[in-house]
C-alpha cells in the first residue's frame, strides 16, 4: 500500500461500494477541520450531525472510524468523502504534532438533564458565519473544480455549441472562462430557454436535490415516475442528463469522466443560486432578498443546514410525552377508511 503522499482514487475506490463513493465525492464540502498526523487523517464530515472521522494508511491497507454507526465491510461515505479530499487537495489538510481526539463509536442516548439557561454562543453557527460574497467566491471555486475533471475538448465543444469564444491553451484559464459564462445572468437565461419541455420537471428535480441526483441506486432521493406521473426509464433519464449537460445547466458523470457517478447528475451552487424563477415554485421566497438588503454585512443562512436543524426540532417536538389523552377509537369510519 503507497504513503498517503503517493495515495490516488484508483487505489481507494475498492473500499466503497458504488453508492457510498458516490455519496463521499458530493460530501467534499461539507469537511471541516481536515488534519494530518503521520499516516492518518482526521476531520468532521457533516452529515445529519458532524461526525468525527479518522483514516490511517499503513501496510495493511486503508481503515477508517466514524461516529455515524455505518456496520457493513465497507467504509462508510464519511471516511470516502475524507479520503477524496485528501487525494484532490492535500494542501487544504493541516499537518498536526499530536494524534487528534475522534469518536470511534456513535454517541449514547442523552441522560434526561434541565434545560440550561438561554445564552447566545460564543460564535456565531457555521451556516450564519460567512459573508454572501464568501461563499459565491467558495462556490465558484467548486464549480471550476468540476470543470477541471472535464477535458479539454469537451469544454470547448461545449463553448462553441453556446458561441462561448475561449481563449488561450492553457487549462486553468480555459476554466476560469467556462465558469464566467456559466454564471452570467444572460447566459443562463439563454440556457434555460434551450430547455427542452420535457426536461424542466427533471431540472426542477436536480435543483431541488442540488447535489446529487442518483437514479440508478437502491434508495433514489426522489421518485421520478411520481413527478412525472408516467412511467420513465432510465435511458430516457440519462439522455436528459446529456442534454442538459451540453447547455450547460448541471455537470454530469460523463462529463466528468466519473464511473461511479455516470448515473448522477450535480448541480453545482454557483448555478443554483441564478436559478430563483426555477427555484420559486418549489420554495416560495426561499431565494428572494431585497436589493436594499445587499450589503457587506449582509450574513446568508445556508438553507441545506437550516433545514436540517429545523427538521431535528421538529423530530424532537414529535417524540415529546402527549398531553392530552389518546383519540377515542372510532371503528366504523376506520373499517371504511383503513387508513385514519
Amino acid at each position: 500500500m503507497p504513503t498517503l503522499e503517493k495515495l490516488n482514487e484508483n487505489q481507494i475506490r475498492p473500499y466503497f461500494t458504488n453508492s457510498q463513493w458516490a455519496r463521499g465525492i458530493a460530501m467534499q464540502a461539507q469537511v471541516y477541520s481536515p488534519t494530518r498526523y503521520g499516516n492518518r487523517l482526521f476531520a468532521q464530515v457533516e452529515g445529519d450531525q458532524m461526525y468525527e472521522v479518522e483514516v490511517a494508511v499503513d501496510e495493511q491497507g486503508i481503515t477508517g472510524r466514524c461516529g455515524c454507526g455505518y456496520e457493513q465491510p465497507e467504509l462508510c461515505k464519511h471516511v470516502c468523502a475524507v479520503l477524496v479530499r485528501w487525494t484532490r487537495v492535500p494542501g487544504t489538510f493541516k499537518v498536526s504534532n499530536a494524534p487528534v481526539k475522534v469518536t470511534s463509536a456513535p454517541a449514547g442516548p442523552l441522560a434526561v438533564r434541565p434545560a440550561p439557561a438561554p445564552a447566545l454562543p460564543a460564535q456565531p453557527l457555521a451556516w450564519l458565519s460567512r459573508t454572501a460574497d464568501m461563499v459565491a467566491g467558495e462556490e465558484l471555486a467548486d464549480l471550476q473544480a468540476g470543470l477541471e475533471m472535464m477535458t479539454v475538448a469537451t469544454l470547448r465543444e461545449i463553448a462553441s455549441s453556446r458561441g462561448w469564444t475561449l481563449r488561450g491553451t492553457l487549462k486553468a484559464s480555459i476554466v476560469e472562462q467556462m465558469a464566467a459564462y456559466m454564471v452570467d445572468d444572460q447566459a443562463l437565461a439563454t440556457g434555460l430557454s434551450m430547455v427542452e419541455k420535457n426536461d424542466q420537471v427533471l431540472l426542477g428535480l436536480i435543483a431541488a436535490v442540488g447535489d446529487l441526483f442518483p437514479y440508478n441506486t437502491s434508495k433514489p432521493i426522489v421518485d421520478i415516475t411520481t413527478e412525472f406521473r408516467k412511467p420513465v426509464t432510465a435511458r430516457a433519464v440519462m439522455r436528459a442528463f446529456d442534454r442538459l449537460g451540453q447547455i450547460p445547466l448541471i455537470l454530469t458523470g460523463q462529463l466528468l469522466g466519473q464511473g461511479a457517478l455516470t448515473d448522477a447528475a450535480v448541480m453545482p451552487r454557483a448555478l443554483w443560486r441564478h436559478l430563483p424563477a426555477l427555484l420559486a415554485p418549489l420554495m416560495p421566497g426561499a431565494t428572494e432578498l431585497p436589493p436594499s438588503a445587499r450589503r457587506a454585512n449582509v450574513r446568508e443562512s445556508q438553507p441545506r443546514r437550516f433545514v436540517d436543524a429545523a427538521l431535528q426540532l421538529l423530530l424532537a417536538i414529535e417524540h415529546l410525552p402527549p398531553t392530552r389523552a389518546p383519540r377515542t377509537p372510532r371503528p366504523v369510519i376506520e373499517d371504511h377508511l383503513p387508513w385514519l
